[in-house]
Formats: C-alpha cells, structure tokens, sequence
C-alpha cells in the first residue's frame, strides 16, 4: 500500500485532470465557432504541461510497478515488460517534457505579467487566483498541529500554493536581474531549470485543485 497507494491516487488526479482538459476542450470549440479565441492560451497551458507531468508520471509509475513485483514483474507474463516497452516514447511524443513544460510556462508569465501592469487574475481564471496574492502566500505561517491537520485537503492546497509561490517569486527576480535577456535565451541558456521547476510547481497545485473539485462535488 505504501508503494502503490500513491500511484493509485496519482492515476486517478491524472483521470480527473484529462476530464478537465476535454472539457475545457470542447468548450474552446464552442467558443472558437464563435470568433472568441480566449480559451486557447489556457487551454494550451493544460495540454503542454500535463502531458508533461502525465508522461513522466506513467513512466516512472510503471517503471515503480515493475521493479516492486520483484522476479514476476520483469517475467513477460505479467504484461508489464511489454506495457513499460509500448509506453516508454510517451515522455517524447509531441515534444521532449522538459521542452512542454517550458511552453506551459508561457501562459503563467502571460499572466504574472499582467497582474505587475496592474491586471489581476479575475473570475474567469479562478484557479489562477493565487498568483494575485504571492507575497502574502511566502509569508504565511502554517496553522497545522497535527499530522491529520496538515492532511485536510485546504491545508495541503495552501502548502502547494506557497510551493509554487516560492518559485515563480524566485524566477520573477531572476527575470528582473537579467532584464536585457531575450526570451530565447531565458528558455534555452539562462532559466530553462528554473521555469521548468516553476511551471511543475504550478501545474501540480491545479491538478490538486481540479482533483479536490471533484472529490468536493
């Protein structure tokens, strides 16, 4: 269970995350037969960076799996060998993860940029919410005491949000410190850790909020 139990739970954020996608999906569709494109950053945001985080999780997931079945997991009539040998071009397929990750990233500095002009996230990005309130969230103080408090879904949700506000204030002043870099050498020579770490952090707390929505209703 200790091993297993959270590849579970992994696989059924990743369901809850797809669904979401589609949805998001086919609402874009809707909205593009109407001349209203604004669903498409965000909705490039999702597919990039979750078929990057997807990828690399069913990778190592399956991988976890196998070695942990001991002598019958590496045997073919497990079905594992061959299930780990058909998955393993997945962290390639439509572009290297790392480089995903980093197009996923666009849209969250899109909108940090935004809110530095005077242009918070509004409603219809509620998910997006926290990236109006960075400097209070690195200061907060946590208010668990117990074990079982730090494992109710609200706290974990803060812990993720101060997480990934810790690194998108981290990449900001880098982002400040070189202001004369061009985008291209922010991606590729200066910051592609940084990004890609920040965008990850990120990406893992809306899955969280997405997978808590659906518990919640």
């Amino acid at each position: 269970m200790v091993k297993f139990g959270p590849l579970l739970a992994q696989a059924y954020a990743m369901m809850c995350g797809g669904k979401f996608v589609d949805d998001t999906h086919f609402a874009m569709l809707e909205q593009v037969h109407k001349g209203d494109f604004s669903l498409m950053d965000m909705h490039h945001h999702f597919t990039s960076g979750f078929k990057s985080m997807f990828a690399d999780y069913g990778y190592y997931g399956i991988d976890k799996v196998r070695i942990n079945c001991g002598g019958a997991g590496f045997s073919g009539w497990s079905g594992l060998p061959h299930i780990f040998q058909e998955y393993t071009a997945n962290p390639t397929h439509e572009g290297d993860n790392s480089v995903m990750m980093i197009q996923s990233s666009n849209f969250l500095l899109k909108l940090l940029r935004g809110i530095a002009k005077g242009k918070p996230v509004g409603d219809n990005l509620s998910m997006f919410k926290y990236l109006n309130k960075l400097p209070e969230l690195v200061n907060a103080k946590c208010q668990a005491q117990t074990a079982e408090e730090i494992g109710e879904l609200d706290q974990l949700e803060e812990i993720l949000s101060v997480r990934a506000a810790y690194l998108i204030l981290h990449m900001l002043k880098l982002e400040k410190e070189n202001p004369q870099a061009s985008g291209d050498q922010k991606r590729n020579e200066l910051f592609s850790m940084e990004l890609k770490a920040m965008a990850q952090a990120h990406l893992k707390l809306m899955l969280f909020k997405i997978f808590k929505n659906q518990i919640e209703s």
